[in-house]
């Protein structure tokens, strides 16, 4: 047994049922006193384990009934002679000590892995993983999930009008990076769905050809979605993509009737009828991508090393990102942008919005730059630079980021419970941030309304509250024109039909709704002021004090950064509190920003070791401590969470 340090321990006997402190009342305090510690440590001893390191943080308290007889000796001890140290307490008193303790640290001892038992964890995990190798998710589900639900509602043309040249390449190249995964189609099967694709495919009409790089990215990923549905198969199934390469082949040459049917000539089965498919008038973006070296340098793998981190929250991001698939999106992006070598910057990026904002507004403190590069991998901090270089070549593919965080968001939202939109002004750029009000989580960062009109269009039960900082005519008109019900403290001008909501309730508010008694319009006026504190707090703390990027170029990262730790962070508080009060991201970062940990790396794993107490059981109780794999800038290292 390793050496035990309490540094606090306090000792209370409370007296109940009249009986006597003894003749000597200070002679019974000393002994207590004296032989309590010893009879303590005699106990821990015996409960805790023979190796290994435990640390506690959280007060342990335990409750021990006792009888009179038991505190005052048996004997009498001849005058000259120390009581304390001829007495000893019974036998039964140190029994019910040792079960108490036991209760007591019930938990923290299930938890603490010992040292012989962590080689066959960790082998009986590997088999594991080898096991349902076939069956894990792969990274691409999440976006096809979203493309399904898009195009069983009829959004999806539009969904993709509305995506940039760059964020329709990283979702193609995301769908593409899976076609060496296992299909799920049967083998059985295999024969009959390649005969569909091929007959589908082939029979693929659109309105007009293809008038630039961006609308054959379009045309193809709709094919990809339409053909998933009519032919049962997944997106990222090999063969769509290999039949999607010959017929719309990606650089735009012309496929003839005789390739065609070439094609499709052992095609038997019946194929599903095609029907023209139309886009709305493209958007022209200049292609941003240069022919520019890039700076960033190709990171070493780094050897076993051990460092302390001041703050372990970068690493509770983890499992709720992961849960969105948002680190499969990540890479897809550097992909895209030609610098994949980058994931360990875009991961310290990402760590700066949950570490301490920069002194000053520009510099990063010592403890930052230390669990900001742990989190990334590196034992050395990282080069602002470089993170300042990765941002400049990612910026036009971060788009796609927001896309899939806010179709998420908006997935998962509770159907008539408000939204909230309030300033969100960034060092130069002006712009507006939307926010569920239920939660406080992030859904987009926009320039103007129009680029919210699309989101909200499709919540249209639930109420918009517009924060006074924001109440601009063309903010309103545009909400207007988009279908959306707001809320405003403001009075509305000559042409503007608001009405006011009813008398009694803690604001005086208009709304554009026709009935302003609806629930969904009291709901959004009851929550009115807490949603615009919130959100504004939000983005003070959260999206302009932390910035991931020094002096970058562009803002696109930071926003998406922004987005992605405000969610994180969100759901969280939402685990662990939304049962009890309302809940924001900036709510979990206060909780535990001054949480600690041991962040040791090897060859296999990178192991957060937290300490024990009342943060780490309510973690681990909510299933935020389970280990994630999908952390691609650490290679084919998992990251483990350890307590003690």
């Amino acid at each position: 047994m390793a050496d035990v340090f309490i540094h606090r321990f306090t000792l209370r006997v409370v007296r109940r049922g009249g009986w006597s402190w003894g003749p000597n009342p200070r002679l019974l305090v000393e002994r207590i006193v004296r032989e309590v510690p010893a009879l303590l440590a005699k106990v821990l001893g015996n409960v805790l384990p023979q190796e290994g390191d435990l640390e506690i943080a959280a007060p342990l308290r335990v409750r021990i009934p006792v009888r009179s007889f038991e505190l005052v000796p048996s004997v009498e001890v001849p005058s000259g002679v120390s009581r304390i140290s001829q007495s000893s307490f019974p036998t039964s008193l140190a029994t019910r000590m040792e079960n108490a303790l036991r209760e007591a640290l019930a938990i923290y001892l299930a938890e603490f892995p010992r040292p012989s038992d962590v080689p066959e964890k960790m082998r009986a995990q590997r088999e594991q993983r080898t096991g349902e190798g076939r069956g894990r998710k792969t990274r691409a589900q999440r976006l096809e999930r979203i493309l399904l639900r898009l195009r069983e509602q009829g959004e999806l043309p539009q969904w993709l009008t509305n995506c940039s040249c760059e964020e329709l390449e990283v979702m193609q190249l995301t769908l593409r990076g899976n076609t060496r995964a296992p299909t799920d189609v049967a083998a059985a099967d295999a024969q009959v769905a390649e005969s569909q694709l091929l007959g589908y495919l082939s029979k693929a009409v659109f309105s007009s050809p293809a008038a630039s790089h961006e609308e054959i990215l379009r045309r193809r990923i709709f094919l990809a979605a339409d053909a998933s549905v009519q032919c049962r198969v997944p997106i990222h199934n090999a063969k769509v993509w290999e039949l999607l390469d010959k017929f719309v082949p990606a650089n735009g040459a012309a496929v003839s009737d005789a390739e065609k049917k070439e094609a499709t000539l052992s095609t038997v089965s019946k194929t599903p009828s095609a029907t023209p498919h139309t886009f709305g008038p493209e958007h022209h973006i200049p292609d941003s991508r240069a022919a520019l070296p890039i700076s960033v340098r190709l990171p070493t793998t780094p050897g076993e090393w051990e460092v302390h981190v001041s703050c372990a929250l970068p690493f509770l991001l983890l499992g709720p990102l992961a849960s969105l698939d948002f680190f499969a999106c990540m890479e897809a992006a550097l992909e895209a942008a030609k610098i994949p070598q980058a994931g360990h910057l875009l991961a310290t990026s990402l760590a700066y919005k949950a570490l301490d904002s920069p002194d000053r507004g520009w510099l990063r403190t010592p403890e930052s730059l230390a669990a900001a590069a742990a989190f990334a991998g590196r034992e050395a901090a990282v080069e602002e630079s470089e993170i300042v270089e990765m941002a400049r070549r990612i910026a036009p593919y971060a788009g796609v980021l927001d896309c899939l965080n806010a179709e998420a968001l908006i997935a998962g939202h509770t159907p008539g419970e408000p939204f909230v939109i309030c300033r969100a002004d960034e060092r130069g750029s002006c712009g507006f941030l939307l926010l569920d009000a239920q939660g406080c989580f992030p859904v987009r960062w926009a320039n103007d309304a129009a680029e919210l009109a699309a989101f909200l269009s499709r919540a249209k039960e639930s109420v918009v509250i517009v924060s006074s900082e924001v109440c601009d005519p063309p903010l309103l008109q545009g909400l207007e024109q988009a279908g959306a019900t707001f809320l405003v403290e403001a009075n509305p001008l000559r042409e503007e039909r608001w009405r006011r909501i009813p008398r009694g309730l803690p604001l005086s508010a208009w709304t554009n709704h026709p009935e302003p008694e609806s629930a969904n319009v009291l709901r959004a006026a009851m929550q009115f002021s807490a949603a615009c504190e919130e959100a504004r707090a939000f983005w003070e703390q959260i999206g302009a004090s932390r910035v991931s990027a020094m002096h970058a170029a562009s803002e696109n990262l930071d926003h998406s950064m922004t987005l992605a730790a405000g969610t994180a962070l969100g759901a969280i508080a939402w685990k662990l509190w939304g049962d009890r009060c309302r809940t924001a991201p900036q709510l979990a970062l206060e909780h535990f920003r001054d949480l600690d940990a041991y962040v040791k790396c090897s060859a296999e794993t990178v192991q957060v070791r937290l300490p024990l107490g009342r943060r780490h059981r309510e973690l681990f109780e909510h299933g935020l401590l389970a280990t994630v794999e999908d952390a691609f800038w650490l290679g084919d290292r998992r990251v483990e969470f350890l307590g003690g």
